[in-house]
């Protein structure tokens, strides 16, 4: 770590927390991203197949995408899914649409929520490891040594607090609800209502 010796201690703390922030927020809530099959009449004791009422609780009221076998995808305002019909209010047009259940391939729901607070934990750790680093590093066995990793420490636990906080709001955390098995995808059921999506 010699490479760092002469820079100043707060921009070195800063910098590399974010850059290990980035990377770890990046990591964990990709591989947090869950998929989970939906069936009509299954059980509420299976954690891996929801049926529809637990769907509904699931993404009703909330931000996600609802995906149709045909290649539509709409931004919707959470979604309420029956045994013929799934409806939804589309987000920027405020259209409300009424499909048929068959015809929708997946609907994913962001969380921003769960986001934020997985980055927030993630860039805190990360703030809080890279300034005792740092200090370490800069001041190995020196009688300032205690000091500057407990100031470092925290402030790179304060930064990274922040920059994990704002980037897992963002990118959130993703849940999908997978309607259709593999060999259906390519089957397109009933009316899409096409108007108002991109």
């Amino acid at each position: 770590m010699s490479f760092l010796k002469g820079c100043p201690d707060l921009k070195i703390v800063v910098g590399y927390t974010i850059r290990l922030a980035l990377i770890l927020i990046s990591i964990v809530l990709t591989g947090c991203s869950s998929i989970i099959q939906v069936r009509e009449d299954e059980p509420l004791n299976n954690d891996s197949i929801f049926n529809y009422d637990q769907v509904n609780a699931r993404v009703d009221g909330l931000p996600g995408k609802l995906m149709c076998l045909d290649g539509t995808t709409y931004e919707t305002h959470g979604a309420i899914v029956t045994r013929d019909s799934a409806i939804f209010t589309e987000a920027h047009s405020e259209i409300r649409h009424a499909i048929p259940t068959q015809s929708v391939l997946r609907i994913q729901r962001q969380d921003h929520g769960a986001g934020a607070f997985t980055g927030g934990v993630l860039g805190l750790l990360g703030g809080l490891t890279t300034g005792i680093v740092v200090a370490r590093a800069q001041y190995g066995h020196s009688p300032d040594a205690g000091m500057a990793v407990f100031g470092l420490s925290l402030e790179g636990a304060g930064v990274g607090l922040v920059i994990g906080v704002a980037v897992g709001a963002l990118e959130g955390s993703t849940q999908e609800f997978q309607f259709q098995p593999q060999q259906t995808r390519t089957t397109v059921i009933g009316d899409t209502s096409r108007s108002g999506h991109r």
